[in-house]
């Protein structure tokens, strides 16, 4: 059975009639009878759409109809101070300020024009009385937007006052949860903002954007777990909060539970609209599970929401190289880096993607750029050291290994790549003092040897000197 207040408008549907009577009577020339709180609606209509003109004109036919509303003179120094006509909105002010002493619009809209002005100091003063006797939403209104003229100045004691004060009489302002997160981040005082939360929680256990803020906040801190753990009970509490969907997905996806990450990034997709970034984040846990196809169909989805959105590109490329398919990846890859060519990550795949295929010069010039772009990646060391071997490079390869070692002394890998590249070489007893070396400093990785050189097992010295470092 329906309800009698479904013929009802929405507010969006109403205001649309309302503008189209009014347009329509005035292209007539003449302007219908509206009452006040219809002309506030139209005027305020033209002011979020910037036509600023059509509101001044709004205002002389309300002031027309209505020529002792207070309510059309507020919206009239509204108006003027949108149009930098400044003076002109307080003297209306100023003549309404006795008489409307107890309206709190009267009060808000002082305080707005006098933050535009940059008179932060004497919007505060304005503000501070109205919420002596503001109740119920203005009081919350007036707290929050006190807070906030506290933050222009930053006085963030203040500021953070204002906010405790108004959760404490109205814990569901989600403005204020967040608000008060921000300011703790801007003063480094993590420990106090995870007390805060915490304790917001203990009294509001159903707060998703509680819970959502503190999530934000651990995560911050690299405690992925809690961060997980929070964002999962905002999506508990509100299953409809994409949001938090979306950073329980990130968190899952870095704690490398793939699957579980695609089902909250696909339950944020189901809440929201469907965002490039979430198929891409889709297509990289496929990449993980090696399911590549579907990787592909992700990453499909990414590139038709956002053509210019490069990382989809590349991973659609990695998809397909992964699937030996060479030749069309590197058409995606490229086109990666022909949308972000400053991305070195880029071009060491492409640089990859032409290895696989055969063409060793192009991909060296790739490789080349990454490593002056200084991409910190071992495995692109180790790439470009077995090209520069592969090409015959052999001198080349070595000093470039030697040169890699000096920049990043802590990659026990590159060490070891080092002595199977002796080894192969048959440069055995420099291959011996490097080895030392590499067991006395990254003794754990000694394995690595084999990966790099098989063969590494029937030298006598290796066996001996993994023996003596074991």
């Amino acid at each position: 059975m329906n309800s009698p207040f479904d013929s009802f408008p929405s507010e969006e549907s109403y205001i649309k009639i309302l503008i189209e009577k009014f347009e329509e009577k005035k292209s007539a020339g003449m302007v219908p009878f509206f009452d006040v709180e219809e002309f506030e609606d139209i005027i305020d209509y033209y002011l979020a759409q910037d036509e600023l003109d059509v509101a001044g004109e709004t205002i002389i036919s309300a002031k027309g109809q209505h020529p002792y509303s207070s309510e059309i003179k507020l919206k009239e120094a509204e108006v003027l101070a949108t149009q930098k006509k400044y003076p002109e909105a307080m003297e209306i002010l100023e003549d309404l300020e006795y008489l409307e002493k107890g309206n709190p619009d009267f009060f808000f809209v002082k305080a707005a024009i006098l933050a535009q002005m940059g008179f932060h100091e004497e919007s505060i003063t304005t503000l501070g009385r109205l919420v002596v006797f503001a109740t119920d939403e203005d009081l919350e209104e007036g707290l929050l937007q006190l807070s906030r003229e506290y933050q222009e100045i930053e006085n963030y004691d203040q500021a953070l006052f204002y906010l405790r004060r108004l959760l404490e009489e109205f814990p569901h302002n989600e403005d204020a949860i967040y608000e008060v997160g921000f300011i703790y981040e801007i003063l480094g005082m993590t420990a106090e903002a995870e007390r805060f939360f915490r304790s917001f929680i203990d009294n509001n256990p159903y707060s998703e954007h509680a819970w959502f803020g503190l999530g934000n906040l651990v995560l911050s801190e690299g405690k992925i777990s809690e961060a997980s753990n929070a964002f999962e009970y905002a999506t508990l509490i509100n299953e409809d909060f994409a949001a938090a969907h979306f950073n329980l997905g990130n968190c899952l996806m870095r704690e490398k539970k793939y699957e579980k990450a695609i089902g909250a990034f696909e339950n944020s997709l189901e809440f929201d609209i469907l965002d490039p970034i979430t198929y891409n984040y889709i297509g990289l846990c496929n990449l993980h599970l090696n399911e590549n196809q579907k990787a592909e169909i992700a990453f499909k989805k990414s590139i038709e929401k956002d053509e210019e959105f490069a990382d989809a590109w590349l991973g659609l490329g990695i998809s397909l190289s992964n699937r030996g398919k060479y030749i069309e990846s590197r058409h995606y890859v490229e086109k990666a880096v022909k949308l972000d060519p400053e991305n070195a990550d880029y071009k060491y795949y492409l640089a990859n993607t032409l290895w696989n295929l055969g063409f060793g010069e192009e991909a060296k010039d790739f490789f080349s750029d990454a490593v002056e772009m200084g991409l910190e990646k071992t495995a692109l060391y180790l790439d470009y050291s077995d090209l520069l071997f592969e090409n015959g490079q052999v001198e080349e390869s070595i000093e470039f290994l030697i040169e890699s070692i000096r920049k990043f002394p802590e990659k026990g890998r590159l060490r070891y790549k080092y002595v199977a590249t002796l080894l192969a070489m048959g440069q055995h007893q420099l291959a011996q003092t490097e080895l030392t070396i590499a067991l006395q400093e990254f003794p754990v990785q000694s394995d690595a040897l084999f990966d790099f050189y098989p063969n590494a097992g029937q030298h006598e010295f290796v066996l001996d000197l993994l023996e003596n470092h074991k």
